[in-house]
Formats: structure tokens, C-alpha cells, sequence
């Protein structure tokens, strides 16, 4: 029985990732809104009520195709700490996952407006997946907790610290994503007419939060 069992959630989540892969061609073809269930279910030569066995809903697609697999933001923030030596400056470590989530962000703009501007996140509990994704936050929470002990960060619990900089940057990649800078710019907003690339002035927000973390040891760092 417990092959048989192995066997079939091996084949759910083989039929998953392939209503994922079709997704994922389908939108890189005409965007999100080209998007349907009947449109994934007619290039995989499945019926509509096929894919309702494995995901609520055309959001719930957008969802996973927006937080999961190699591409996805959990897997590219991972792949930031992998890129970096265990020995890494901590605050080098989290401007460089800030970046990695804005840049996500940007390059996946249509999903980033769905995603967080209508969708309902799932539940854990309910989800189909081994291991629940925490979409990146599992992963600035170790950065955090590595700072915390070697006293570069505030001793805190980490999440304190963790969800203070990601609403910090999901407000400003928001901001981005909904080109409020450009239009701050077109103004003649000064500073970013002035030289300032949206670029040095998002470093700028980040750095600002991590100073008001950092320990005394910590903003020795960060001043060098």
C-alpha cells in the first residue's frame, strides 16, 4: 500500500508540474491574460475538469507559477544564498535578496499585480505540496537569524526583523511596479532628476532599515 500511495502522489505532482510548464508557455506566449483553464487543459489534451483535480482555480495556478519551481521567487532567493560564502557579510547577504525580490518582481509584473492585489494566499495545511513555500520568507528569515547571532542585528526574534524589511520592499517594488516613481520623475520630483536612479534610491530604503536593526557592531559594518 505504500508504494501504491508513493506512486500516485508521484504522478499528482508530475501532472502538477505539467500544468505548470503549459502555464508557464502559455503566458511567455500572450501574457497572463491569454491565461484559462481550458486554454491549459487544450495543450495538454485534458479536459477543463481535469485541472480543477489539481487546482482550485486559474488564480491558484498564477499563484504557484509565480512563487514556485526553479524560476520561481522562493527558488531564486534560495539560489542567492547558495551563490554566497557561509562566511558573507550579513547586510551584503540582504541588500542582495532585496534586490533578487525586486528584480522578481519587475521582470513578472503581471503576475506580481495579481498575485498581491487579488489573491487570497493559501493555507499550508491545505496545501498539495511536500514542503509549503514560503515564498522567499523561510529564506530572509535564516539571514536574519545569522545576523542576530553574531551580533550584527538586533536580538530580536528574527521574524520581527524579517517582516519589517520585506514591507518595507514589497512597498516600495509596489510602488515601482505601479510606475509612481516614473511619475514622481516626470514631475521633476527633485533627486531623481537629480542623478538618482531608482536603483540608488532603493538601496537607500534598504540600507535605512538595516541601520535600524544593526547593533553598534553592525553599523560599523554597514558604514564601510
Amino acid at each position: 500500500m505504500k508504494g501504491a500511495t508513493a506512486k500516485r502522489e508521484r504522478n499528482r505532482a508530475e501532472m502538477r508540474q505539467s500544468i505548470l510548464d503549459a502555464s508557464h508557455e502559455i503566458v511567455a506566449r500572450g501574457g497572463i491574460e491569454a491565461l484559462t483553464i481550458r486554454g491549459i487543459a487544450k495543450d495538454l489534451g485534458y479536459s477543463a475538469g481535469a485541472i480543477y483535480d489539481y487546482f482550485d482555480s486559474k488564480e491558484d495556478i498564477v499563484h504557484c507559477l509565480y512563487f514556485e519551481g526553479s524560476g520561481g521567487l522562493a527558488a531564486v532567493m534560495d539560489q542567492c544564498c547558495q551563490d554566497a560564502d557561509e562566511d558573507s557579510d550579513v547586510f551584503t547577504m540582504l541588500e542582495t535578496l532585496a534586490f533578487a525580490y525586486r528584480h522578481h518582481s519587475l521582470a513578472h509584473s503581471e503576475m506580481y499585480r495579481l498575485v498581491f492585489g487579488v489573491l487570497k494566499q493559501p493555507n499550508p495545511e491545505e496545501s498539495d505540496l511536500d514542503e509549503f513555500s514560503l515564498g522567499g520568507l523561510d529564506t530572509l528569515l535564516k539571514i536574519v537569524q545569522r545576523g542576530i547571532d553574531r551580533g550584527d542585528l538586533m536580538d530580536v526574534p528574527a521574524m520581527v526583523i524579517a517582516t519589517s524589511a520585506w514591507t518595507a520592499v514589497h512597498g516600495f517594488t509596489s510602488l515601482e511596479v505601479s510606475e509612481h516613481f516614473r511619475s514622481l520623475e516626470s514631475a521633476g520630483v527633485q533627486g531623481l532628476t537629480q542623478g538618482e536612479t531608482t536603483d540608488a534610491l532603493f538601496l537607500s530604503c534598504v540600507q535605512a532599515i538595516l541601520r535600524a536593526w544593526a547593533t553598534p557592531q553592525g553599523l560599523q559594518k554597514l558604514g564601510n
